[in-house]
């Protein structure tokens, strides 16, 4: 928002809107009877704010503070469900498998259709052998970029679709296992759920602001107001 200063002629016709006050000032003693009074010229944005209907207003308040502590619970479940899943596979044993690779293909992980990152995804099986009896699964686990190229040749770019490694063993389900139990796997998830945190308490900031502006332009006089 920006003040001018109006100089009025006696008649109520305005002579011209000034940026300091002593330019108004000057021409007010050029004009008999005219007078100089504040006026506001608001941006684009204040505009919308000001035209906003009160009812909106209020749906918005109440909107947002209501999704906060949803959106709070979504951050606290998406990370409790990481570490969670983390902290279980930890204890698990490493045992020796024959892993049978079918793909491994890169994938853009997109947020909000805006691409954030490139991840190597696999697709496979892979066989271990716990008290002498074989079991077989496709659960791959917690993993990073750097876990899959372990696998691959030392060219990046191929990979043998059968290989001895390791895999990680519930004890006490053999069959129950993981491929790889990288935490740093679990970076991105907390990573979306700070993200997330943050817009919800950055909306509840912009709404408080936008009520206060609100109130604030509404007292202007309407006649105050250049358009």
């Amino acid at each position: 928002m920006k003040t001018l200063y109006r100089v009025t002629g006696a008649d109520g016709t305005t002579i011209g809107t000034y940026t300091s006050k002593e330019e108004a000032q000057t021409q007010q003693a050029q004009h008999n009877d005219a007078c100089v009074d504040e006026v506001y010229k608001l941006s684009y944005t204040e505009m919308r704010i000001l035209k906003t209907p009160t009812w909106f207003s209020k749906c918005d308040h109440i909107i947002t503070w209501v999704s906060l502590p949803i959106l709070v619970l979504i951050c606290v479940g998406l990370s409790w469900f990481a570490w969670n899943k983390d902290r279980q596979i930890k204890g698990w044993e490493a045992t020796s498998a024959l892993i049978h690779l079918t793909k491994i293909e890169e994938e853009t992980r997109d947020f909000l259709f805006i691409p954030i990152s490139k991840e190597l995804k696999i697709t496979g099986s892979y066989q271990y052998w716990v008290g002498g009896d074989m079991y077989e699964n496709t659960e791959m686990g917690i993993y990073t970029n750097e876990d899959v190229l372990e696998l691959m040749e030392e060219d990046g770019e191929s990979y043998a679709e059968e290989q001895y490694g390791v895999c990680y063993v519930n004890p006490a389900n053999p069959e129950e296992s993981a491929l790889f139990t990288n935490s740093k796997g679990n970076y991105a998830t907390y990573g979306l759920s700070a993200f997330l945190l943050l817009i919800g308490i950055a909306s509840v900031f912009i709404t408080h602001y936008s009520r206060k502006k609100r109130a604030f332009l509404r007292s202007l006089p309407p006649d105050k107001i250049i358009r």
